[in-house]
């Protein structure tokens, strides 16, 4: 026997090795692939989710303590919605913050005009977040 073949023999390395390891890796790569696709499928196509969009319309400065802001909401028919509205002074600190529930309704596109108490002079309101409740 040749130097090579007692190294290979004593550390394990035989055609029949490489052939199992090569053999694992391919189940291997095929096993993570599948598991890659189903969750896309799943994620992508089977996940039944509504589409939401809000908008800030406008705002008006009602006193120092006090903002209206419009905004409006597009949501499939059938979905509630929660919006966090928010009034900014000119130092941009958040003056003025309030959840807000929209009931579900079957109207796609919506406008709400809603009082924000705030705690100093505002300069702008918004709508700042919306997600399905």
């Amino acid at each position: 026997m040749t130097t090579t073949t007692n190294l290979d023999r004593r550390y394990g390395r035989s055609p029949t090795r490489r052939r199992l390891q090569r053999t694992l890796s391919i189940v291997g790569a095929a096993l993570v692939a599948v598991i890659v696709v189903v969750w896309a499928a799943w994620v992508g196509l089977l996940t039944p989710g509504a589409t939401l969009s809000s908008e800030t319309i406008s705002y008006d400065i009602v006193s120092d303590d006090a903002v209206s802001i419009q905004f409006s909401v597009a949501v499939d028919p059938g979905n509630e919605v929660v919006c966090a509205l928010a009034a900014q002074s000119e130092r941009h600190a958040v003056v003025g913050w309030r959840i807000i529930t929209i009931p579900a309704s079957e109207e796609r596109f919506r406008t709400f005009d809603e009082p924000l108490i705030t705690s100093e002079p505002a300069v702008v309101g918004l709508i700042s977040d919306c997600r399905l409740a």
